[in-house]
């Protein structure tokens, strides 16, 4: 009798070893599993973040295009109330344009996002600022005037910041 009981609780202890064993290798198995779909998740992502970056250049190449394709012509010298704008492109070039006193911001940005502005990002978003008092322009339905950028300022086109403040 006393075989049989040794036998008996060997086979227990095999069995629990086994459990044990088994309960362990299905947890291997679960993180390893739970691993793998945490990297496709991030793999998915980092491809779905891809796409957009992809998308939002060719939506910002399509823009450069359309704007410089309806540009307004650059009006003539004798006009009057001309504001005179020299601007200081992100690779250290200057432009000068002329605009009209009563034309918009979003006129000025418009000229100026038609130009290549590397070495921003073509994906960037981009921000006109004034060089003394710099101050941002972002009020895009104010004219040149009321901005106080007559009879003439210098302005520089910057990579605008995710927290950019605003601030006109």
């Amino acid at each position: 009798m006393e075989r049989h009981e040794q036998a008996r609780q060997i086979r227990e202890q095999q069995e629990q070893a086994y459990q044990a064993s088994l309960r362990a290798d299905q947890e291997k198995e679960e993180k390893a599993r739970q691993e793998r779909e945490r990297q496709q998740r991030e793999q998915e992502e980092e491809d779905r973040q891809l796409r957009l970056k992809a998308e939002k250049i060719e939506a910002k190449k399509r823009r450069r295009q359309q704007l410089r394709e309806n540009l307004a012509a650059e009006p003539d010298a004798g006009e009057p109330d001309l504001v005179k704008i020299s601007a200081r492109l992100p690779g250290g070039d200057r432009v000068m344009r002329r605009f009209r006193a009563g034309d918009s911001v979003q006129t000025l940005y418009d000229f100026l996002e038609s130009l290549e502005l590397a070495p921003i990002p073509p994906e960037a978003d981009v921000v006109v600022v004034t060089s003394y008092p710099r101050r941002a322009l972002t009020e895009r339905g104010l004219t040149l005037r009321d901005c106080g950028l007559f009879p003439s300022a210098t302005v520089a086109v910057e990579e605008a910041d995710e927290e950019e403040d605003g601030v006109d």
